[in-house]
């Protein structure tokens, strides 16, 4: 199974407030969202997070767009959501690379050490993100620890994993948090859809 994320209209949780919401009737005033049809593989968990505030809809949409890519900073802003954290506002430009309405996340996730610049310093927050650095900015913000080698050995794809983030992969995968394909990869090579990362920040959170 895998998992996705976010956009600049996703809202943050602040009060901690949960509802109790369940995937046909979700805590949005009953609505759901109208691109996520019934049954939806990652239904369960959107709906979980939107009910805590951690996702929302685009804005005047009421969409969700479960199967394209999320970038970077969405990535970001989604799990410090889901870790109760609202940033502190930053002086100065965004980063370069970095959306102004982002720049107090990325800025928070990297003192956090959950993200970390290029060889540059650069931090790409509107690139597209890969599955495998989601992955490792998840077990960096839930502390993942346990894995091994012998954790990433049956996916098909282990040997393009790179190196700096096999340990935070095999933490996942140890935890229980990653189990990957049904054609048995991990998806090493691909970018995470907004569902997919909604799930596995779901999981992690849980």
């Amino acid at each position: 199974s895998s998992s996705s994320g976010g956009g600049s209209s996703l809202s943050v949780v602040t009060d901690g407030s949960e509802q109790q919401g369940t995937p046909d009737t979700p805590g949005m005033g009953g609505m759901g969202f109208q691109d996520l049809p019934q049954g939806h593989w990652a239904q369960e968990a959107i709906y979980h997070l939107a009910d805590q505030g951690i996702v929302s809809g685009d804005a005047g949409a009421n969409t969700i767009r479960p199967e394209a890519d999320i970038t970077r900073e969405e990535t970001v802003k989604v799990l410090l959501g889901a870790m109760g954290i609202s940033p502190a506002p930053v002086a100065g430009n965004a980063p370069e690379g970095v959306s102004e309405w982002a720049k107090d996340y990325m800025v928070a996730a990297q003192n956090r050490g959950i993200i970390q610049g290029d060889e540059t310093g650069a931090l790409h927050g509107q690139d597209s993100i890969t599955r495998i650095d989601a992955m490792v900015m998840i077990a960096r913000a839930i502390s993942a620890s346990g894995g091994s080698e012998q954790d990433l050995a049956a996916f098909t794809d282990q040997a393009a994993i790179p190196g700096y983030a096999r340990q935070a992969v095999a933490d996942l995968v140890h935890m229980g948090v990653i189990s990957g394909y049904e054609d048995g990869s991990i998806g090493a090579g691909r970018t995470i859809t907004r569902a997919e990362l909604f799930v596995l920040v779901d999981r992690a959170m849980n």
